[in-house]
């Protein structure tokens, strides 16, 4: 798996590890991507804002491709949370509440819970990944783990997010 450094380490997208450092590509038949970049610091960034940010991203990633000429599948992980395109920058995966937590520790969370943030996300994702036929598959941490199928924080199953994923299906498939 490479992962997209964070805001912490790079002001841009980078991949870890670099492809310098991978003398195992070629044994492989794709390279899963891993991330949460921040796509805006904003609290209202435009559409064209995000998809900007995330082609950033892709294009990080794209030197494997180029290196190796192995497809590349994206895997994100953000929330359902307002400002969901913060990513990283804004959230670590172990503050958020999970399915298992009592109730009360999702009201009092820091965060607070909103599905079209979150969709807003997802559809820049699918924007920036379109026409860049290297980028063979993308899937969301948490829509098939066994845990977060029904989590309200991470699963995007019967909120905008999912009919976001299903219209560009749609687009993608000619369905």
């Amino acid at each position: 798996m490479i992962w997209m450094l964070g805001p912490d380490v790079s002001a841009s997208p980078q991949p870890i590890p670099d492809t310098t450092f991978v003398t195992w590509g070629d044994a492989l038949d794709f390279f899963l991507v891993a991330t949460e970049f921040p796509l805006s610091t904003k609290n209202n960034p435009s559409e064209d804002e995000l998809e900007k940010k995330k082609k950033s991203v892709i294009e990080g990633a794209k030197k494997f491709y180029e290196k190796f000429q192995k497809p590349i599948i994206v895997r994100n992980g953000y929330f359902n949370v307002k400002y969901s395109w913060k990513g990283q920058e804004f959230y670590q995966i172990g503050s958020i509440p999970w399915i298992s937590d009592p109730e009360a520790k999702l009201k009092e969370s820091q965060y607070e819970f909103n599905t079209v943030d979150h969709a807003r996300t997802v559809h820049a994702y699918f924007r920036a990944i379109a026409g860049r036929p290297w980028v063979v598959g993308y899937f969301h941490f948490g829509y098939t783990h066994w845990e977060d199928p029904l989590s309200p924080w991470m699963s995007i199953r019967s909120k905008p997010a999912e009919d976001v994923w299903h219209k560009w299906n749609k687009v993608i498939y000619g369905l």
